[in-house]
């Protein structure tokens, strides 16, 4: 199992980027945090109607897209994500 040191390294190039996650849709990669018995992805997405920030275990992953779609088109879903979320919650 990876340490919380371990899983920190892999966050840090995509820490406020856009990412698709454990649901199979674009989220918000915030941070990586320790609980009570399992090390969890903190993201903001949408949760049923709601836009939240959620915990997922870090069983699960998630896929890259700064830098694995074109640039363009990452800049694109950066612009519209903005306008659709608060100051906290930005992308870059």
């Amino acid at each position: 199992m990876a340490t919380l040191n371990e899983l920190k390294e892999e966050l840090e190039p995509y820490r406020g980027t856009l990412v698709i996650g454990d649901f199979d849709s674009v989220v918000l990669l915030k941070d990586v945090i320790e609980g009570d018995d399992d090390y969890y992805w903190v993201y903001v997405g949408r949760i049923g109607r709601e836009i939240k920030e959620y915990h997922a275990t870090c069983v699960g992953g998630w896929v890259p897209l700064k830098g694995f779609i074109p640039d363009e088109k990452y800049q694109r879903l950066v612009c519209v994500w903005n306008m659709n979320h608060n100051a906290d919650n930005q992308a870059i």
